[in-house]
């Protein structure tokens, strides 16, 4: 076999090495895509928590009384809480009797907000410390578990929230993320299983990051391929910001911060991803790819 034989033999090796990898990257970008598409921006309702409502808070600090044509039955819709307000909310919630006698039975609150927590008209504690004003509002942390107290019965019991959101610094698409009843003992943070698909795809995103930078290298700074390991840098990075909220409890006034890495980072993942298929594929192909992806669409 001849030197150039060799060589060629090399190079379409090296080639279909690339090609695989440059699967994987579009297996990992349409699942990415996919997961983004079935997020919504509902709050996340335990079964056993219902007839929610929320109302404007008054300047006395009192509920509206339970007929009151104030409250409004959702929390998201046309009609909701925004952000630098301070609001009651309202709901329901069944207890076993096990449940009921049980001294580890807690609500578990998450969000952007400082909330105090009533259950049956007995106050069993705050997240923070909420106020009509940003002056007067103690900013909680972004989730809070606490203990539901002696108020509680077996059957139906009352929740009334006071909650406010002077802190939050932007306006997101949903202040209250959970409201639920969970044991007393589970840690306030997010569980890690809420961010398995991020976490899961680290090892094979760091691979792909690494794996197209040796081949930008290899290649002598070959385009395609340094966007590519651009892209999937800054991807590796949007999945550690997402994930954060799992390992680290934070003040709600932070939690703009953290959105706001996740969308810069998946900014540049998309940007950086288009310019890599731009110069891998070509424009010729790229508007042939486009066509089959509206195609598909």
């Amino acid at each position: 076999m001849t030197m150039s034989e060799t060589s060629d033999m090399k190079r379409i090796g090296s080639r279909a090495f690339l090609q695989f990898w440059w699967i994987l990257l579009a297996i990992v970008a349409s699942a990415i895509t996919f997961s983004l598409s079935r997020s919504g921006g509902q709050i996340v309702q335990a079964p056993h928590i219902y007839n929610y409502a929320w109302a404007p808070a008054g300047t006395d600090l009192a509920p509206p009384a339970s007929d009151s044509d104030t409250w409004r039955s959702r929390l998201w819709g046309e009609v909701r809480p925004s952000a630098g307000a301070a609001f009651w909310v309202r709901a329901s919630f069944l207890l076993t009797k096990e449940q009921a006698s049980s001294a580890e039975a807690a609500l578990r609150l998450s969000g952007v907000f400082s909330a105090r927590a009533y259950v049956n008209g007995v106050e069993i504690g705050s997240k923070g410390e909420p106020g009509m004003s940003a002056a007067s509002e103690t900013p909680g942390m972004v989730d809070m578990v606490l203990n539901l107290g002696e108020g509680k019965i077996v059957g139906e019991n009352d929740l009334l929230l006071f909650v406010s959101t002077h802190h939050a610094n932007y306006r997101p698409g949903n202040l209250i993320h959970e409201i639920a009843i969970k044991p007393f003992g589970d840690a306030p943070k997010r569980s890690i299983g809420r961010y398995g698909l991020a976490l899961a795809s680290a090892g094979l995103i760091s691979a792909l990051m690494i794996v197209f930078a040796c081949g930008s290298i290899v290649q002598r700074g070959d385009k395609a391929l340094t966007c590519a390991s651009l892209a999937t840098g800054l991807l590796l990075i949007a999945f550690g910001a997402e994930s954060l909220r799992a390992f680290f409890n934070y003040t709600y006034p932070y939690h703009w911060i953290r959105m706001a890495g996740v969308f810069f980072a998946l900014s540049g993942f998309g940007i950086f991803l288009l310019l890599a298929v731009l110069h891998h594929f070509g424009v010729k192909r790229m508007r042939l790819l486009i066509f089959v992806m509206l195609i598909g669409l």
